[in-house]
C-alpha cells in the first residue's frame, strides 16, 4: 500500500525500479520498529487482534463501496487508512478511553462513523479517477446500480449487472451463516448440545437459502 499505493503514484511517479525496492525496504524496518513498540503496551494476543481492527475497520466501507460507486478514488483508500490514526489518540488520551478493552465496541463504532466521514469528504474534494480509466473499467466489469448510472449512460451497448437486492440479502444470510455455525460448534464444544446442534441447523438452511437463490440468479 505504502509504495505502490501512495509513494509511487503521488509522491515520487517514474522514479526507477530500484529507488522503489530501496524504499520499501526502509518502509518495511520502520513498520518492523513500530509493531514492536506497539506490541510492548500489550498484554494479551486479543488486545493485538483488537488494536488491528480498530485501526483498519475505516477503510471496510471504501472496499465495498468502491464497485458500486464510480466518484470513489486512491485519495478515498488512503484517508481512509490514516482516519484512525488521528481519533485513536484523541480517544485513548484525551477522553480516556480503554479502546482495547472496556471501550473497545463503542470505539469501534465511533472511529468507523469518523473514518466514513473523512473519506466521503476527501472524495468529494478530490479529482476522481481519469475518465478514460473509469470507462474501461465499468466496460471491463460491467458494474450497474445508481452509482454507475452515468456509465451505464454513456454505454448501451455494456449490459450492467443487475441482481443487487438478493446479493444484499445473500451477504447478509451469509454472514449469520458463518456466525451460526462458528457458535454452532462452540455450544457442541461445552456440551451445550441442544442449542448447537439448532444454530447448526440454522446455518445449514442459510446455505441451502443462498445456493437456491444463486442458482436461480444464474438462469
Amino acid at each position: 500500500y505504502i509504495i505502490n499505493d501512495l509513494y509511487r503514484p503521488f509522491l515520487k511517479p517514474g522514479s526507477s525500479e530500484k529507488s522503489y525496492v530501496k524504499v520499501s525496504r526502509i518502509t518495511t524496518v520502520v513498520l518492523m520498529v513500530f509493531s514492536i513498540l506497539v506490541t510492548t503496551q500489550f498484554s494479551r494476543i486479543s488486545d493485538a487482534w483488537k488494536f488491528i481492527l480498530v485501526l483498519s475497520a475505516g477503510i471496510g466501507l471504501v472496499l465495498l463501496l468502491r464497485w458500486f460507486w464510480w466518484r470513489i478514488n486512491a485519495w478515498s483508500e488512503i484517508s481512509a487508512m490514516l482516519a484512525p490514526y488521528i481519533i485513536f489518540p484523541v480517544l485513548k488520551y484525551k477522553f480516556g478511553w480503554d479502546i482495547i478493552s472496556a471501550d473497545f465496541e463503542k470505539s469501534l463504532i465511533v472511529i468507523v462513523a469518523w473514518s466514513t466521514l473523512v473519506w466521503v469528504t476527501v472524495t468529494l474534494l478530490t479529482r476522481p479517477t481519469d475518465e478514460s480509466r473509469l470507462n474501461e473499467f465499468y466496460r471491463k466489469v460491467h458494474p450497474g446500480g445508481l452509482g454507475w448510472s452515468r456509465f451505464i449512460l454513456n454505454n448501451p451497448d455494456v449490459k450492467p449487472d443487475t441482481g443487487y437486492r438478493i446479493l444484499f440479502v445473500d451477504w447478509a444470510a451469509g454472514c449469520a451463516m458463518v456466525l451460526c455455525a462458528l457458535m454452532g460448534f462452540g455450544k457442541i464444544i461445552f456440551h451445550n448440545y441442544l442449542t448447537g446442534f439448532v444454530l447448526l441447523m440454522i446455518a445449514i438452511l442459510l446455505f441451502i437459502f443462498i445456493k437456491l437463490t444463486l442458482k436461480k440468479m444464474d438462469h
